[in-house]
């Protein structure tokens, strides 16, 4: 019969920093438990024993692992993985006395000798037991076979052939497979990585050549560039008329709920992935690999495909360094290719309405290539040219492709929500009123396809400004005097004042005592009315906040003088805030609120609730359970929960966390 091993809780580890939690054990093990999934691997992405080696620390230990899997998985085996070396004996003892169903014990397939005394005890607690020959391919099958013949003796139960860098072949896979499957007793299992994207096809090939245990994980979640994924895997073998007792669409839905969260930021396939696979490279040599390619100065890539072009299993720094200083003498094989590059420009006779709509069309498309937000940031014009600029580029960040367009007038702000309504994902509105006529942007600019974030252009801003002061001092070791060189009525000036003496740091005007200090211009005419530049006691930093307050020559004395001249970079900051926005109104449309699920009163985003109403993060889709509300806007402590209280909690949690699908 054919088996599905699950290993999303053990290998999949290594995709969130080892730190699945033991609720994560305990609901995704038991999800996969109540769909059929015959074995389920839990623990350490590394193995028994590893939690305690503080460059690779978990969330929970081994015990803790073991007791979340022994309370949710109630048909299925669940074990854990155990390399020789990294556990102990009296580590397996230990997870033998919690009831672990069975173990992996994982070796380097050229240092199978140290399984035996590992599998010899196994066997003894009872446990059905892997002798796992991790990087088989890295030696003949034949030979393979001769060290697999010595695991049965010791005990195993299953021989698992490992493609640790993912870069067998179907046809590799046939071999080590149907051979081990005809040379042994015992079964045969398959544990495939998808750097060469082969991991499903492979294990259809192993099961194809006679094995009977295969390994996979929710959306093919583990180390480098993942496993054969568990889903994938279901659907093909029903092609083929194979159904193995596990329903695909459940687990759908227990990936989409609980795994696809924590993949938003892991990249799958990439370059160092891919050439491990080809070059069939273990990842966990990776650090020394990019450590000598820096130092040396060659690509990391060619490095590794010459590294193990001379060992498939380890990779010594002496060897590394070798294969590097041999690459640097040949130079790199990359291929550097010279073009004549087009810069896109609008024409001379571009209209005002054509010209907005290049911009919006262009930031557009940078997003879409990044997969992030399209921005438009709407600035009222607060300099004593009151004219709308147009931005000549973009920047690009982690939440958002931006370009800024300065209005100068209602009239320009009206033609151009025109044009560009719709051909942006979101118009960011600077609602400030420190002109006259100010905030007059927010009511002019109501867009009906694109969505609306509202801001302030002036906190924005000042924020910039002191982030470079912090980021500055701190770099230079500047001391002495904070100089803010403005009118203290003018708005950037006082909002920058504001912001520095909240910091504590000391302020003084820039009129005298300024040598050593760090000054910081406000104004357009800082320089001619706030400061006097002093070549002989020139400040250590000068920040030209309003960009544009140092005219050239002052600057190019300053530079003389060694004093350095900063303006402030306000991408950071902007990203900030329209990650702030966006945040915040999602949380207003989906987390905040009453409601009642499943006939438990529950509430979220700052909403005040009656006594005893339990607390979450999320009104629709519930993943943390903070408490009880008191009425007031807090929680109750654990001293004021009485016993109906607490079975209430104790139900909410059952219901709205450790239910899925």
């Amino acid at each position: 019969m054919l088996r599905l091993l699950d290993t999303t809780l053990r290998d999949g580890s290594y995709i969130v920093d080892f730190q699945f939690t033991t609720a994560d054990t305990a609901i995704i093990g038991g999800a996969l438990d109540a769909n059929g999934v015959h074995l389920i691997e839990v623990g350490h992405g590394i193995g028994l024993g590893a939690y305690r080696d503080p460059r690779h620390g978990a969330a929970a230990t081994d015990a803790e692992y073991a007791a979340a899997a022994a309370g949710a998985i109630r048909r299925a085996q669940w074990g854990m993985f155990c390399i020789p070396g990294i556990a102990t004996l009296d580590d397996l003892d230990r997870a033998a006395d919690t009831g672990m169903s069975f173990v992996r014990i994982g070796t380097d397939v050229t240092q199978t000798a140290n399984a035996v005394p590992f599998l010899e005890r196994a066997r003894a607690r009872g446990m059905f037991v892997f002798a796992n020959f991790m990087k088989t391919y890295a030696i003949a099958v034949d030979e393979v076979v001769q060290r697999a013949r010595m695991l049965q003796d010791a005990g195993a139960q299953v021989a698992c052939v490992v493609d640790s860098a993912g870069g067998m072949l179907p046809e590799e896979v046939a071999r080590y497979v149907s051979t081990l499957r005809e040379q042994l007793t015992i079964e045969v299992g398959f544990h495939g990585h998808d750097n060469l994207g082969l991991a499903v096809a492979n294990t259809l090939t192993a099961v194809d050549h006679g094995a009977t245990i295969i390994d996979t994980s929710l959306r093919g979640m583990g180390r480098s560039a993942g496993n054969a994924c568990t889903e994938r895997t279901l659907f093909a073998l029903l092609r083929r008329g194979v159904d193995v007792g596990v329903d695909p669409v459940a687990l759908l839905a227990v990936a989409e709920q609980r795994i696809d969260p924590l993949l938003e930021r892991a990249a799958r396939d990439t370059s160092m992935g891919i050439v491990s696979g080809y070059a069939q490279f273990h990842s966990s040599f990776q650090p020394i690999v990019d450590d000598v390619a820096q130092a040396r100065g060659v690509d990391r890539c060619e490095l590794v495909i010459a590294v193990t072009a001379a060992d498939k299993v380890n990779a010594p720094r002496p060897l590394v360094e070798r294969a590097a200083d041999e690459l640097a003498t040949v130079g790199s094989r990359r291929t550097r290719v010279t073009v004549t590059r087009q810069h896109p420009t609008d024409a001379p006779d571009a209209s005002f309405d054509e010209a907005v709509q290049r911009i919006a069309t262009r930031v557009h498309s940078a997003a879409r290539r990044l997969g992030r937000k399209s921005v438009l940031n709407l600035v009222q014009q607060i300099r004593p040219d009151a004219s709308t600029v147009l931005p000549q580029t973009w920047h690009e960040g982690e939440i958002a492709v931006v370009a800024t367009m300065t209005i100068g007038n209602d009239a320009d702000a009206a033609r151009i929500v025109a044009q560009v309504d719709g051909a942006v994902d979101e118009l960011l509105v600077d609602v400030d009123a420190h002109v006259p006529h100010g905030g007059w942007l927010e009511s002019l600019v109501q867009p009906s396809r694109s969505g609306l974030l509202l801001y302030s252009d002036l906190s924005v801003w000042s924020g910039a400004v002191l982030d470079t002061i912090m980021a500055v001092g701190t770099h230079r070791r500047v001391r002495g005097m904070l100089a803010v060189a403005g009118d203290p009525t003018a708005p950037l000036t006082g909002a920058i004042r504001a912001l520095a003496m909240a910091r504590g740091l000391q302020l003084t005007t820039a009129a005298r005592d300024v040598a050593s200090a760090m000054v910081i211009l406000c104004e357009p005419q800082a320089v001619q009315h706030h400061f006097a530049f002093d070549p002989s006691a020139p400040p250590a930093v000068v920040i030209d906040a309003w960009i544009g307050a140092v005219d050239r020559d002052t600057h190019e004395a300053m530079q003389r003088a060694g004093t350095q001249v900063l303006r402030p970079d306000m991408r950071a900051a902007l990203q900030a805030e329209i990650l702030r926005a966006t945040d915040a109104r999602e949380r207003a449309r989906r987390t905040a609120g009453l409601a009642v699920c499943e006939g438990i009163p529950i509430v979220s985003g700052g909403v005040l609730a009656p006594r005893g109403t339990i607390v979450v993060d999320s009104v629709l889709s519930p993943r943390v359970v903070h408490g009880v509300a008191d009425g007031r806007g807090s929680l109750l402590g654990a001293q004021d929960l009485d016993g109906d209280m607490v079975a209430r909690l104790r139900r909410a949690e059952e219901v709205l966390l450790y239910s899925v699908g």
